[in-house]
């Protein structure tokens, strides 16, 4: 093989040989324009590019990819990537340069680095992050030769992972890039804020909360107000799911302020989700579509179509909430239709997952299970650890209210171990609440009484009145079926009166849980 590649050089013009070992730094393809502006001045010698392709693509060392993407077979690479190391040992034996970018063939991978680094994030994300492998490689290289390209282009590799995952790239791809190069605030604040979101992502709350920190302050420093906002907006998420409401609350409304002070409409987007997620936990339906309704106005003036499918799906979880089940149906098939469009991995995996349960819940368990299952595979590719839970706990439902109590079990266990080693309280009491309700058809009383137990008291911890009366009525259907009448009453008798405080007595797991104790006849 290597005999061939070298009578195949030795067969190439000077600037088909120079041509071919720039391409060789791109990874996953590229097309006409990109390589323009990776193949340096004084390669063409006066040689028009596309001819230079085209020439590469007779001589089989260039092949056509999908669509207009062009790319070279491994071993052809890597014979290319020899030939361009060997290059850059001449040039700088013969004249050292004093800078990356100088017209020498061997610095294609800083104009590779460069080129990258000055694509948008809509350019990054395009046809489904088809430039992730180039982005990332430019990342990498970028961070080894200390060029402060390497965290634009980090920026960019997140705006492709965070869609697409694993998340866990992101977090290596952040640490390669603090490690390398020493950083001023405004560079701190972006890299941490990438390591915040995607520790959270990934579920470990504390390395999430100790990066979105150094984030926030490090934007104040460099009065980066939009950066600043974004990592309190992730402050005030990992707030919400440890139980303190109220330093969410005073997290999202000093965002908005700075949002309408420094006219950033995108950043009053994301304080506004979280808003409406805040009110949406605690059953304030109408203000939590209100305030999603306003955000998905902000995402379509911004012709932001991963944001308008997200915000479509959670105005379908308030139309579930208040009943209006053909309604949630369909902003769940639309919010899929962007998420797929935009190959928004994370959220087709969620829209999934509420789809599943919707459908479940309008008596087509098993199309739901279908669906739960599809979002529980996103979940595990991309590393989306609450996704991964929730699905499962969902999944659990299903089979628990289809008299599959072994399988309900399995899911429910293995629910409830995910959200716990993530330290999400509310997740973990729903999933124990149903495991509990599981655990007495199948007998076990003292494990059963447990699980329902401890979902109550953990959130009685936080006052949260939606789910505490969820778990109140689940631990009724567990103290029903284990016989303990009295009990039972009493757990019925506290859901009410969290009920009244809360209002959420029109949720739809609220209402199938009062069927299935009526039902029993309690």
């Amino acid at each position: 093989m290597l005999a061939t590649l070298d009578w195949s050089w030795d067969l190439l013009s000077a600037a088909e040989r120079a041509a071919l070992m720039q391409l060789a730094v791109f990874d996953g393809g590229f097309e006409v324009p990109d390589a323009e502006a990776v193949i340096g001045p004084t390669t063409s010698a006066g040689a028009w590019v596309p001819d230079l392709l085209q020439a590469l693509l007779e001589k089989s060392l260039l092949r056509p990819l999908q669509g207009s993407r062009l790319g070279m077979l491994r071993t052809v690479q890597d014979y290319a990537v020899g030939q361009l190391a060997a290059a850059r040992i001449r040039a700088r034996r013969d004249a050292p340069l004093t800078a990356p970018g100088d017209a020498a063939d061997a610095d294609a991978e800083w104009r590779h680095a460069r080129h990258y680094a000055s694509l948008s994030e809509a350019e990054a994300t395009r046809d489904r992050g088809v430039e992730l492998d180039n982005l990332v490689a430019a990342c990498r290289r970028a961070a080894h030769w200390g060029w402060p390209e390497a965290v634009p282009l980090l920026l960019r590799a997140w705006a492709v992972l965070r869609l697409t995952g694993p998340f866990q790239a992101a977090v290596e791809l952040a640490q390669t890039v603090q490690a390398a190069l020493t950083l001023d605030p405004a560079q701190q604040a972006l890299v941490h804020r990438v390591l915040g979101a995607a520790h959270s992502l990934r579920g470990d709350v504390a390395k999430a909360r100790q990066h979105a920190q150094a984030a926030a302050d490090a934007a104040l420093v460099a009065a980066d107000w939009a950066t600043w906002g974004e990592a309190e907006c992730q402050l005030a998420q990992l707030d919400l799911s440890s139980g303190l409401p109220d330093a969410a609350s005073q997290r999202l409304q000093s965002v908005l302020d700075a949002a309408a002070r420094h006219r950033l409409p995108a950043l009053r987007y994301m304080a506004l989700s979280g808003l409406a997620k805040l009110q949406f936990q605690h059953s304030r339906w109408a203000a939590a579509r209100a305030a999603y309704e306003e955000a998905l106005a902000i995402a379509e003036a911004l012709s932001d179509r991963r944001w308008q499918g997200g915000t479509r799906g959670n105005l379908g979880m308030v139309a579930r909430s208040e009943g209006r089940h053909d309604d949630a149906r369909q902003h769940w098939q639309t919010g899929l239709l962007f998420a797929e469009d935009v190959g928004d991995r994370q959220w087709a995996g969620n829209t999934h997952c509420n789809l599943g349960l919707l459908l479940h819940e309008m008596g087509e368990s098993d199309s739901g299970r279908v669906h739960l299952a599809q979002a529980l595979q996103l979940a595990r590719a991309i590393g989306h650890w609450r996704l991964e839970a929730t699905s499962l706990c969902n999944i659990g439902v299903i089979d628990e209210a289809g008299g599959r109590l072994h399988e309900a079990r399995e899911a429910l266990e293995a629910a409830v171990a995910c959200a716990s080693s993530r330290g999400d309280l509310r997740l973990v009491a729903q999933a124990r609440g149903y495991l509990g309700m599981t655990l007495a058809g199948l007998g076990e009383v003292l494990a059963a009484q447990t699980e329902g137990q401890m979902a109550v008291d953990a959130l009685a911890a936080q006052m949260d009145p939606s789910a505490l009366t969820i778990a109140w009525l689940q631990l009724a259907l567990t103290r029903k079926r284990l016989g303990l009448h009295t009990l039972a009453q009493q757990a019925v008798d506290a859901a009410a009166a969290f009920g009244l405080a809360g209002g959420p007595e029109r949720d739809p797991e609220v209402a199938e849980l009062l069927a299935r104790l009526r039902a029993e006849a309690l």
